[in-house]
């Protein structure tokens, strides 16, 4: 006969897991500040956000727009989902500058700077979910026009973003 598990293992297991994540979640949020405290690491940092950007602009330039151009809309929708390719390639990437060269502006008094950073990644966020819109509705000429519309966000975002970048950092490439 089979063993029948305990009624209060699941629960147990997922506040753990739960609790888990959040401790995770703090953690990882703690270590990143310390991380960008240092000079060194803060370069390097930026390093990296630009090497996943640019290849996020080359995935945007090519596989999106070729998908978008192919009526491929189970590829678009992939690529523009949460945890997609965009997601990954230019959106945490976004995300970084937002979170650090915005508040480091607001700082020095410069918060439209921060504000018009903050804007351009909310309005590449609408325009994204509008895009996956145009594809679940097979909408060629909407999903082109919302590609275009990113395309010019995204080439704001690089000379926003290229106004604050560290001296050591190569500037953001646009499209």
């Amino acid at each position: 006969m089979p063993k029948q598990k305990d009624a209060s293992v699941q629960p147990r297991r997922s506040f753990l897991q739960s609790l888990g994540i959040g401790i995770g979640a703090t953690i990882g949020s703690i270590l990143l500040i310390v991380f960008l405290s240092y000079p060194r690491l803060r370069i390097l940092a930026f390093l990296q956000f630009a090497s996943i950007y640019d290849d996020g602009l080359i995935l945007f330039k090519k596989k999106l727009l070729d998908a978008i151009n192919n009526q491929d809309w189970d590829e678009v929708t992939k690529l523009s989902d949460d945890g997609g390719a965009l997601d990954q390639l230019i959106f945490q990437p976004l995300y970084f500058w937002v979170s650090t060269i915005g508040p480091d502006a607001a700082q020095q008094g410069e918060i439209e700077y921060a504000e018009e950073l903050q804007n351009v990644f909310k309005e590449t966020r609408d325009k994204v979910l509008k895009l996956k819109a145009a594809a679940i509705y097979k909408d060629k000429a909407g999903a082109l026009k919302l590609w275009d519309e990113l395309k010019l966000l995204l080439n704001r975002f690089a000379r926003l973003a290229n106004q604050k970048i560290p001296q050591d950092v190569p500037p953001l490439g646009e499209i």
